[in-house]
């Protein structure tokens, strides 16, 4: 019997910060099936498609339907960026979960029955499981916070300290 791999669908901050923390390979090596969609991709300038698709992460090209939806949701979440609204229509239709760490979307998904979770607990799944050490994760949130990624200050900080420890 095969067992059911979990499918996460990425926002442009969390592959900001994994980029940022030069750990942007490690996520490929936990027992999900990573996505993000052509609308992140655009606003992601800095990292190639090639880079991405090394990294195991699916670019995902929503249909029209979709995109049409992306466009129709725009007016009425002005707080959402189109990248944004494409990561919670695709979540949406497909019952994966959301990893993004951008407050409006963290919410609006939250609040449609969205399974939605951050960087931070990305990290803590690749220490608990052994794919990140904990002083590599330690020293991938300092580069995370001196490259000026928007985490939340004080979980970074009890991370930093404990992961550390090693």
């Amino acid at each position: 019997m095969s067992e059911r791999r979990v499918h996460c669908i990425l926002d442009a901050n969390v592959i900001f910060d994994l980029h940022a923390g030069d750990i942007l390979e490690y996520p490929c090596s936990l027992p999900y099936i990573l996505h993000t969609t052509d609308f992140v991709l655009d606003e992601i300038e800095s990292i190639s498609l090639t880079e991405l698709e090394g990294c195991g992460l699916t670019l995902v090209e929503l249909p029209s339907e979709m995109v049409v939806e992306v466009h129709r949701l725009r007016p009425q979440h002005l707080a959402l960026s189109l990248a944004d609204l494409s990561v919670f229509v695709y979540a949406r239709h497909s019952g994966h979960m959301v990893l993004t760490g951008d407050g409006p979307l963290w919410t609006f998904a939250q609040e449609s029955g969205i399974d939605v979770h951050g960087t931070l607990w990305l990290l803590d799944l690749l220490v608990g499981q052994g794919i990140l050490t904990r002083p590599d994760a330690s020293q991938a949130l300092q580069r995370m916070m001196e490259r000026k990624r928007w985490l939340p200050r004080a979980e970074v900080q009890k991370r930093i300290r404990e992961w550390g420890r090693e």
